[in-house]
């Protein structure tokens, strides 16, 4: 199992939208939702389509980031009008070191249905004595954890079953004209995850952890691309497409074209026809610039889609 970790501004949940038919298809891959925006229309109705088509997720409860970090009740309203119908899916908590149990315990009170648990953990409680005895008592279905938590502290909380490995496997840079356009090794978790006693693997897309509210206008466009390369034992790679035109933030639609010719040219190579890869070459063909939220759209789309293609 694949589980992507989105944080749900709209063009990831546009993302997953369009996707939806060929998750439900595929069995195989498990979108976790951390829910980012008061207004809930677009995560609404991303779940709906997700439901539709039976595909198995998980949607935080506790945000870390975002407009539900501080509101936590808003977001049980909503799922409780939404997913009440619904039992493919898991309610997520996030366990860090600021992690308050009896505040957990009172947002799953607020929500009048019983589902399984995801524990999503992003860094060591204080007190993993504390988090074992409630466990305990939790109907737990995944824990998504990386590499610098200490499992075998874990032992009563984390089981063979239920073990997912989550890396943010995207190296972010400062700028996008820091992206050089050599191609680098993006994640071979695919292969080995079964072998190394896991339950499933996850990662943060081509988007990584790091989370801002509000984009700018920048001084290079970056479209971020993954591939297989079936050479190297179907590895998924990365390749960063980066405008040349880098001096200042005007004619954003011409950077991008500058990008886009660079990838075009290189999915042609590879003879790479994902739909989001076809996208691209619409784009071309039509000269559009569909703006920068669907760049990330696209990148998303293509990542899962190959995800798709090797599970």
């Amino acid at each position: 199992m694949y589980f992507p970790y989105l944080r749900c501004k709209q063009f990831e949940l546009l993302a997953i939208r369009e996707l939806a038919p060929k998750l439900g298809q595929s069995k195989k891959i498990s979108p976790v939702l951390e829910p980012v925006k008061k207004s809930t229309t677009a995560l609404e109705k991303a779940i709906e389509t997700l439901i539709q088509q039976n595909v198995n997720f998980t949607i935080i409860l506790n945000p870390t980031v975002g407009e539900f970090s501080s509101n936590f009740p808003l977001l049980t309203t909503m799922i409780n009008r939404k997913l009440q119908r619904y039992d493919n899916f898991q309610f997520g908590i996030i366990v860090n070191q600021s992690t308050n149990l009896e505040e957990i315990d009172y947002l799953i009170a607020l929500i009048d249905f019983e589902r399984p648990l995801s524990l999503i953990h992003l860094n060591r409680p204080n007190d993993i004595d504390k988090l074992s005895d409630w466990a305990v008592h939790q109907n737990i279905k995944y824990n998504l954890f990386s590499e610098n938590i200490p499992v075998r502290r874990y032992r009563s909380v984390i089981s063979q079953h239920s073990k997912v490995l989550l890396e943010d496997k995207f190296i972010t840079k400062p700028k996008n004209a820091d992206y050089t356009e050599q191609e680098e090794l993006f994640s071979d978790e695919h292969l080995y995850y079964i072998g190394d006693g896991f339950q499933g693997f996850g990662d943060y897309l081509t988007v990584g952890i790091d989370y801002s509210e509000a984009g700018f206008l920048p001084y290079a466009v970056a479209i971020h691309l993954t591939y297989i390369r079936a050479e190297k034992n179907n590895e998924i790679w990365i390749k960063h497409f980066v405008s040349d035109s880098n001096d200042d933030n005007s004619d954003v639609a011409g950077k991008f074209g500058e990008a886009l010719h660079k990838l075009i040219v290189f999915i042609d190579e590879k003879n790479i026809a994902t739909d989001a890869a076809n996208e691209f070459r619409l784009h071309l063909r039509n000269d559009h610039y569909p703006g920068l939220g669907s760049l990330k759209k696209l990148s998303i789309k293509n990542h899962l889609e190959l995800l798709i293609q090797l599970l």
